[in-house]
């Protein structure tokens, strides 16, 4: 069986509302969030792409070419008391889920990235939709694993199917 490999971030995850219009996030502590700089250039992109509404999720994490030592407290204690937009803006949107566009559910992980690949292509530098890469053998994945997490400092890898479980690996 094929998997989808993505790159999981130390951030805060939230589902993230649009209507055409203005969006909102609600993260899991039930804190809602909206007109953030990584909101805005979301929601451009979305309107850019003509979407009507959709639901999503999404990760706030410390934008960094290497995330080791990075961590869910330095991006809270952000957006808890920014000192300046500058530090706003050290925070990176990584959208990975479609749940629901335009009133209709999305089915297979291969829709859902192709819609984000497409809605999200042009956002912006504080937005992105969560690196992915289809694996079919365990080298991949421990290739993947190296490179992401122990290289480069991710919180771990989420392997995705939509005929299995989906497994993080930390």
């Amino acid at each position: 069986r094929g998997y989808t490999a993505t790159r999981k971030y130390d951030g805060e995850m939230s589902v993230i509302f649009f209507d055409g219009q203005k969006l909102l996030s609600v993260n899991s502590g039930g804190t809602v969030r909206w007109d953030l700089p990584q909101y805005q250039q979301l929601e451009a992109a979305l309107k850019k792409a003509k979407v009507k509404e959709c639901v999503l999720a999404g990760e706030l994490y410390v934008r960094a070419e290497n995330f080791k030592g990075l961590r869910i407290h330095q991006v809270v204690g952000i957006l808890r008391n920014p000192k300046s937009e500058e530090d706003m803006d050290r925070l990176g949107l990584a959208v990975f889920d479609v749940i629901e566009a335009d009133g209709k559910k999305v089915g297979t992980l291969a829709e859902k990235y192709k819609l984000l690949d497409k809605w999200l292509a042009k956002a912006g530098d504080l937005v992105c939709v969560v690196e992915h890469v289809p694996v079919k053998k365990t080298d991949d994945i421990l290739e993947l694993f190296a490179d992401w997490v122990i290289d480069k400092g991710s919180e771990g890898i989420v392997l995705q199917s939509d005929t299995s479980n989906w497994y993080k690996i930390k």
